[in-house]
């Protein structure tokens, strides 16, 4: 489940696909589960990468690919344009469903950024404002 949507692309990916989620640390022995967004990179390589490949109807493309361009924002659509749709809008749903865990009133946003914050704090807290208007 990913995004609150229940699809088998991420509750029982193909072996090949599960192959790559260890190789970017998602399955294994020790899993690293965590992500960052924002900062130096807007989406973090690993969730780019694991939306890009669980989100492909073609392994045989995936498998063309190093797991650096997978991994790279910069790359132009790598697995094809419906694919990066797929992912962006799985990466957009992941990041509502973060920010709903840290519900703020709006007067306590503007107020906040009326103070100073960090580049990525704004960020967060800029889209937490449009999404209540």
């Amino acid at each position: 489940m990913a995004a609150s949507v229940s699809s088998p692309c991420f509750s029982s990916p193909a072996p090949r696909q599960q192959q790559i989620l260890s190789q970017l640390k998602w399955d294994g022995e020790a899993p690293n589960l965590k992500v960052i967004i924002g900062g130096p990179e807007l989406v973090e390589g690993r969730l780019l990468a694991a939306s890009r490949v669980l989100l492909s109807n073609n392994m045989e493309t995936v498998q063309r690919y190093d797991l650096s361009i997978l991994e790279s924002l910069s790359a132009e659509a790598p697995l094809g344009v419906a694919n990066e749709v797929a992912a962006f809008c799985t990466i957009i749903a992941l990041c509502v469903i973060a920010l709903g865990h840290f519900p703020t009133k709006i007067m306590d946003d503007e107020s906040l950024l009326k103070q100073g914050v960090s580049v990525s704090t704004e960020l967060a807290i800029r889209f937490g404002c449009r999404r209540n208007p």
